[in-house]
């Protein structure tokens, strides 16, 4: 558990059930108590210990622009990203990925077994010489203890309070229940769920469901494609868990 210090916010949505409020400004940029809501939440983030934002813009992008333009006048330094597509708010997270960022954490586990040998599954690995045993990992998602997800503790929790951040399997586990959860499709044996990530692995279907992580190392070093790292990367969306 760590303090966090960037924020991804989403500023995209045009809020159409206001009418004539967005006609020319996004939801995020109406104004209540004397200035947008936007910038109610930029500055309690900022007072919480935020410093590096991420802002997704869409609709009168330059709106939010213009008004915030770096962060330097607020304190803090802001980025931007452009939804091009309003195609629903889960899929504006693969465009933070660069900001937020994904690599092998270094005390991870991986590399062949010394016991199992090479799966079938498996034969779809070229990137690394398996020697006829097992790789793993399989599949990674937040591992780290010291990033993940963002929780505001208002009582203090071994001794930090406010914005922190938790990660590990205590984040993991319960995300990715949740996201096999959402896609109503498993399997009945672990073999066939595996066949399904090397199947997606194999496919063309690979960059659009599945991160490819290649940055980091855990003693051995992340790759494109699959690696003793990594696996095969994280999820984008439901079809590659």
């Amino acid at each position: 558990m760590t303090k966090t210090d960037r924020a991804v916010v989403l500023a995209a949505g045009r809020g159409t059930r206001m009418r004539e409020l967005t006609n020319d400004v996004p939801k995020p940029m109406i104004e209540v108590r004397g200035k947008p809501v936007l910038q109610h939440i930029v500055q309690g983030l900022r007072d919480a210990g935020v410093r590096k934002f991420l802002i997704i813009v869409g609709y009168h992008a330059e709106a939010v622009r213009n008004f915030f333009e770096d962060g330097r006048r607020h304190n803090i330094a802001i980025e931007y990203a452009t939804q091009a597509v309003r195609d629903g708010t889960g899929r504006v997270v693969n465009l933070a990925r660069n900001f937020t960022g994904e690599s092998a954490w270094g005390s991870g586990g991986g590399g062949p077994s010394a016991d199992e040998a090479e799966p079938s599954y498996q034969s779809v690995v070229t990137t690394v010489n398996l020697n006829g045993a097992r790789g793993t990992p399989d599949f990674s998602f937040d591992s780290d203890p010291n990033t993940g997800v963002s929780v505001y503790d208002s009582t203090r929790c071994q001794g930090f309070s406010g914005w922190l951040v938790f990660g590990g399997t205590s984040v993991a586990s319960p995300s990715l229940s949740g996201i096999v959860n959402l896609a109503h499709y498993t399997h009945p044996t672990t073999t066939e769920e595996h066949a399904l990530i090397y199947g997606t692995y194999n496919s063309s279907n690979y960059s659009t469901d599945i991160f490819d992580i290649k940055a980091g190392s855990n003693g051995f070093g992340a790759l494109t494609g699959w690696d003793f790292a990594t696996g095969v990367g994280s999820n984008k969306g439901l079809s590659g868990k």
